[in-house]
C-alpha cells in the first residue's frame, strides 16, 4: 500500500472522528442530566430549574433529536434552555424541560415554553408538545399526576369583556403507555373570564 493512499485512509478516519464528535451530547448522556422525578404530582417546577443542575438556564444542547423540537419554536441566539424531570418507563422516556427566548423573531412576543418530550429507551424522538407559560399576554398553569400520567394544563388569555380581565381554558395531556405518543384533549368549560393579579406571574406557580 503506498503512502499516499495510506495518509488518505487516515485522513478518513480522522474526519469520521470528528464529525462523529460534531454531532453533539449522547443521548444517554443528555438524558441523565434530568434528575427522575419521583414526587407523583407534577406542576410547574417538573419542567424547569431543577435543584440537581448548576444553571437554571444553559444554551441549548447540541443533540440531534432536539432539532425537531427547536424549528418550531423560532427563536435567535437568546433561546436557552433548562433542565426539568424525567420519567423512564419500559417504552418510552419522557423528559420534561423549559425554553425561554428573550429575543424572538421580528414581530413576536419573547415567550416562555415549557415542553413534554418522549424518546424510545435508545434515544429516537416519539412525539413532543409545548405550552406557552409566559408571555406579555398569555400564561398557563400545569398541574397534574405521574401514575398515570396526566396533565391539566389552565391557559389564560386576554379577554374581550375589559382590561385585565383573562378567559380561561383547559386542556388534558396524557402519554399512551406503549406507545407513548401523546394525546391532548380540550375539556369542555362553561365560558368564564378572571382577573388576575398585578403581579402574575408570581416567580413558581406551584401551590
Amino acid at each position: 500500500m503506498n503512502r499516499k493512499l495510506i495518509l488518505s485512509l487516515l485522513a478518513l478516519i480522522f474526519l469520521a472522528q470528528v464529525g462523529v464528535k460534531a454531532q453533539g451530547v449522547d443521548f444517554k448522556k443528555f438524558s441523565e442530566a434530568f434528575p427522575v422525578q419521583e414526587a407523583l404530582r407534577i406542576d410547574d417546577k417538573t419542567f424547569f430549574h431543577s435543584s440537581d443542575q448548576g444553571a437554571s438556564f444553559v444554551y441549548i444542547p447540541n443533540l440531534a433529536q432536539l432539532k425537531p423540537i427547536l424549528k418550531s419554536l423560532p427563536c435567535g441566539e437568546s433561546l436557552r434552555f433548562s433542565y426539568g424531570r424525567r420519567v423512564v418507563t419500559e417504552r418510552y422516556v419522557a423528559l420534561h424541560f423549559y425554553l425561554s427566548c428573550d429575543v424572538p423573531s421580528p414581530g413576536k412576543l419573547p415567550y416562555n415554553k415549557a415542553v413534554l418530550a418522549t424518546f424510545t429507551p435508545a434515544g429516537k424522538l416519539i412525539d413532543y408538545t409545548t405550552f406557552l407559560m409566559h408571555s406579555d399576554e398569555e400564561h398557563t398553569l400545569l398541574l397534574g399526576t405521574l401514575a398515570p400520567y396526566l396533565l391539566e394544563a389552565t391557559l389564560y388569555q386576554p379577554s374581550d369583556k375589559g382590561q385585565g380581565q383573562y378567559s380561561v381554558s383547559q386542556e388534558q395531556i396524557t402519554i399512551h403507555p406503549t406507545t407513548g405518543r401523546i394525546q391532548r384533549r380540550p375539556l369542555a368549560l362553561p365560558e368564564r373570564s378572571v382577573t388576575l393579579p398585578s403581579d402574575w406571574p408570581p416567580l413558581s406557580l406551584s401551590r
